[in-house]
């Protein structure tokens, strides 16, 4: 195949981020994406794959230990690249 062929059948494949829903629960069932070079944990939305952050997960558990009523959250997300930054914010 030729380098011109493989570049117009190549497409971008992208995960949609935690911090584009607006409401998650506690509860929700969460999955992990294992491939050659990388894994990460998502959770589905109709068909969706939204990728959660090993840093949202650590903030989730410090939550947990501090509140039993603890059972929404959104995420915040600041920056982009190596600069991203993640705020879990617990909801009512």
């Amino acid at each position: 195949m030729q380098i011109s062929e493989a570049a117009m059948r190549y497409e971008t494949y992208s995960t949609k981020n935690i911090a584009e829903l607006e409401k998650v629960d506690v509860k929700e069932e969460i999955n992990e994406y294992m491939g050659e070079d990388f894994s990460y944990f998502y959770v589905s939305r109709n068909g969706e794959k939204y990728r959660m952050p090993k840093s949202v997960l650590g903030q989730i558990k410090s939550i947990l230990e501090e509140s039993q009523t603890f059972q929404y959250f959104k995420v915040k997300k600041k920056g982009t690249g190596i600069n991203t930054s993640y705020m879990v914010i617990p909801l009512n």
